[in-house]
């Protein structure tokens, strides 16, 4: 099970990639930053990759106009084909299952770096003490229409097996570093534009 489930996400994150070009890079930008303020890092009760990268796919599609769509909402006969539990592990991990989903191009012409503010903008001011994120039903819920541990400070739905994908944030010092390195990003990028306020550094 866990063999199946670990290949269901990465080809189901494979899929978000190929709705748009901008998809990809950005993931690449996010964990490169969370990395850069330390909190990259489930086994240090923060966030794992995966969770910054459905939370970004969250941002992606809600922001004006979306970057991309609901897969499970828009493609549900897709979705339950490759990534329901009956699914099997041989052809999905031999199979580039991307190329089935005929995506639309995105309305929205933003650039990378207008996308990026927009994402450390929207984490900054998610209310994560009431909501939690569902990629799955491309909607914010309130926490309690969620069977959620009241421990865990952050709620990412997996949306692959209901779990949160960010349980690991249970102590207040965790969520305040989090929470305090999204809105110190969003005010420097709002302010100064350079990744150099956020602590990237430029490819020479």
């Amino acid at each position: 099970m866990l063999r199946l489930q670990g290949i269901q996400n990465t080809h189901f994150l494979r899929v978000y990639a190929a709705a748009d070009v901008r998809v990809p890079i950005l993931g690449v930008i996010v964990k490169q930053w969370a990395k850069a303020h330390h909190i990259n890092s489930a086994c240090d009760g923060t966030l794992s990759s995966y969770s910054l990268i459905m939370m970004l796919v969250r941002y992606l599609q809600v922001c004006k106009p979306p970057v991309v769509p609901c897969l499970h909402r828009d493609y549900p006969e897709l979705c339950a084909k490759w990534f329901g539990r009956t699914s099997e592990v041989s052809p999905l991990s031999l199979t580039d299952c991307s190329m089935e989903f005929k995506f639309k191009p995105s309305a929205n012409q933003q650039s990378l770096g207008e996308l990026f503010h927009g994402f450390l903008s929207f984490i900054a001011d998610f209310n994560f003490r009431y909501d939690y994120m569902s990629v799955r039903q491309g909607k914010n819920l309130s926490r309690e229409s969620g069977n959620f541990s009241t421990t865990d400070l952050i709620v990412v739905e997996d949306p692959l097996d209901g779990n949160n994908v960010s349980r690991a944030v249970k102590q207040a010092s965790s969520m305040k570093a989090i929470r305090g390195a999204f809105i110190r990003a969003s005010e420097a990028l709002r302010h100064t534009r350079t990744l150099e306020a956020i602590g990237l550094k430029k490819r020479q």
